[in-house]
């Protein structure tokens, strides 16, 4: 079932030229079709999307290909179109500079995030966002809690490649007085090499505009993508898996799984009510099985050696073994790694604390299945994705401020659960996290202000005199739509130490989680005996009145 988001309201000027509908649309009938603008992309492109459109458009006559009645609109009415309607208002690179945040504002003030991620021998990896917030509200998203604000058209999904491509330009360009960290100055390869479909919003919700963009991504004559560089991720609308399985097969599709039951999954991914697992499972088989049909006569191609580090990962674990070709093939299953927190890092002298353990007791009434991160989760993944074609990438819970108290388990704990999954003979790795000090990571992206980001201990400042902020609660932008009226008291809810005692007393809290399975079973005895209880005394009450 797709999401119908709020409508944005389309820009009356100028129009994009990377929006190649409205450019169509704004030229009179017989004078543009796609083919012609395509080309006219391939030339801003060529000419590295320059802001004077009057010179550009003059350079145009005379080209090869495209009708003289078109470069005549083009340059009578060049005040009328922009190269980019988009533009970077925030950029913030993590404490080391391995990871850059990019805020940026649209033509109507709303704003996506975008990240630059680096990685080794020059590989660079762009997340794009693909709407404006999420309808998704999975439990560990920070996005979901925005609530949907609109899809992005396939311009602005391109412009995000635009903005992100000048900034590893400006670090190669970089003088020796620059502020870019000096070991990304003067890098080889500033070229954008991996596109992942994993920033804000579910791509498949906005499908059309989506595929026009990774089309756009894959032209050889623009962004000139492999293929295999090219990743859309979503939680599983499975209508527009069985499109895109039959309009691009050939790139990569994750989904992000996150739970091996049923039940399980509809506590964390609550549209997944819709999609039955084994529905799921079965349009990914699909994707897989057109993806190994399509014969690819791309000469373009390489079989380069691509790492399993090519999204965000765990800085304290190592690198996996680069992937086989045959492994190129296969689909991704995204798991979010979490657990529920136990009492150690309450604060008991706070009301609000004390709403929390509520919360957890009354929520631990209702586990169906055990956490996520359970050893129980992980045989029974690996039954699910043992026979079939994937690779099942474990993500570290990235720290948010979302309704549900989640932790990250252990490393230990990660990569026990990754040696249970391995062991049914399916490709498990488990992803390096990248630019969680500067809310950057998977599920973290949430349309920080850059007051939250200088208040937070996540800023490109505090990110390297506080790098151990690990475990404090993201402050973060709520959505204006559902939380108007609570600004006074999220001022409060959102309060996170700011000196390095506060952060020493926090970090030396003891670790109280093997306290949380003893606690599990006397909160459900009890209450079966107060359910017991209170049943025979209404039995002894009534017998008595008769």
């Amino acid at each position: 079932m797709t999401t119908s988001p709020k409508f944005r309201l389309p820009p009356s000027q100028p129009i994009g030229l990377l929006d190649s509908k409205r450019v169509c649309q704004s030229m009179p009938p017989g004078v543009c079709d796609d083919s012609q603008v395509a080309l006219v992309q391939q030339l801003l492109h060529k000419a590295k999307y320059p802001l004077d459109l009057k010179i550009f458009f003059a350079s145009l006559s005379g080209r090869k290909g495209l009708k003289p009645a078109l470069v005549e609109h083009l340059q009578e009415h060049y005040n009328e179109y922009a190269t980019l309607t988009s533009k970077v208002a925030v950029v913030q690179t993590s404490a080391d500079a391995s990871t850059t945040k990019l805020a940026i504002e649209l033509y109507d003030n709303e704003r996506i995030e975008t990240v630059i991620m680096r990685h080794a021998h020059s590989r660079n990896t762009i997340c794009v966002s693909s709407q404006v917030g999420c309808a998704m509200q999975c439990s560990f998203c920070a996005t979901g809690t925005l609530g949907i604000r609109g899809n992005l058209s396939r311009g602005e999904i391109v412009e995000q490649l635009v903005h992100a491509t000048r900034i590893l330009d400006q670090e190669g360009n970089a003088s020796p007085s620059d502020p870019t960290p000096q070991h990304l100055k003067g890098r080889n390869n500033h070229k954008i090499r991996n596109v992942v479909f994993m920033g804000m919003g579910e791509p498949l919700n906005n499908y059309i505009n989506v595929l026009e963009a990774a089309k756009c991504m894959l032209d050889r004559r623009i962004w000139s993508l492999q293929y295999h560089h090219v990743t859309i991720s979503t939680v599983g609308v499975i209508p527009n898996m069985r499109r895109l399985s039959r309009d691009l097969p050939q790139v990569n599709l994750a989904l992000s799984l996150h739970a091996p039951f049923q039940e399980m999954r509809l506590r964390i991914v609550p549209t997944a009510k819709h999609y039955p697992l084994e529905d799921l499972m079965d349009a990914l088989d699909n994707h897989m099985k057109m993806s190994l049909q399509v014969n690819d006569h791309d000469p373009r191609r390489k079989q380069t050696v691509i790492h399993e580090d090519e999204k965000k990962e765990d800085t304290n674990m190592q690198d996996p073994p680069p992937q086989s070709k045959k492994m190129k093939k296969r689909a991704m299953i995204e798991y979010v790694m979490c657990k529920y927190c136990s009492l150690v890092r309450c604060n008991f002298d706070s009301k609000e604390n004390y709403t929390i353990i509520i919360t957890l007791l009354a929520f631990i009434l209702f586990l169906v299945q055990g956490e996520t991160s359970s050893f129980d989760c992980a045989h029974e993944l690996g039954r699910l994705c043992g026979r079939r074609n994937v690779v099942v990438n474990l993500i570290p819970y990235n720290p948010t401020n979302v309704k549900d108290p989640l932790q990250c388990p252990s490393i230990d704990h990660i990569l026990k659960f990754q040696s249970i999954v391995a062991s049914y003979g399916c490709w498990c790795f488990v992803r390096r996290t990248m630019g969680q000090d500067i809310a950057g990571a998977c599920g973290q992206l949430a349309n920080l202000s850059p007051h939250d980001i200088e208040d937070g201990p996540f800023g490109s400042t505090n990110a390297k005199s506080k790098p151990a902020a690990a475990n404090v609660k993201i402050k973060r932008k709520t959505s204006s739509l559902t939380n108007h009226n609570s600004n006074s008291s999220q001022s409060k809810q959102h309060q996170v130490p700011q000196s390095d005692a506060e952060l020493e007393i926090v970090s030396s809290m003891p670790d109280l989680s093997h306290l949380i399975l003893p606690l599990k079973a006397a909160t459900a005895i009890s209450f079966v005996c107060m359910v017991a209880t209170t049943f025979f005394h209404l039995h002894s009450k009534s017998k008595r009145s008769k």
